[in-house]
């Protein structure tokens, strides 16, 4: 998911293994519902794909943003140092 939004792809995910905590609805992608069915995927997909340009722009840049601002190389690295070192 990182590696798409770092990509500047906004995401969908179901709130499981963390991942409404990187996805913000109406920001950077939309949260699912874990019990959402294929019609409410499908129509999560549609509202994408006919979301205008600007819209769909803006979706991009705040993935982007989101990834590149918290889940970087440099403060993951730094997080794992302060782990590994104690």
């Amino acid at each position: 998911m990182m590696e798409a939004m770092s990509a500047g792809i906004p995401m969908m995910s179901t709130d499981v293994d963390g991942g409404c905590d990187i996805v913000s609805h109406g920001s950077n992608g939309v949260p699912l519902p874990p019990d959402l069915t294929c019609h409410g995927v499908v129509s999560t997909i549609d509202a994408f794909a006919s979301m205008p340009g600007l819209e769909h722009a803006q979706y991009a840049e705040r993935a982007w943003t989101t990834c590149s601002a918290d889940f970087n190389a440099e403060r993951y690295y730094e997080t794992f140092l302060r782990i590994t070192e104690g």
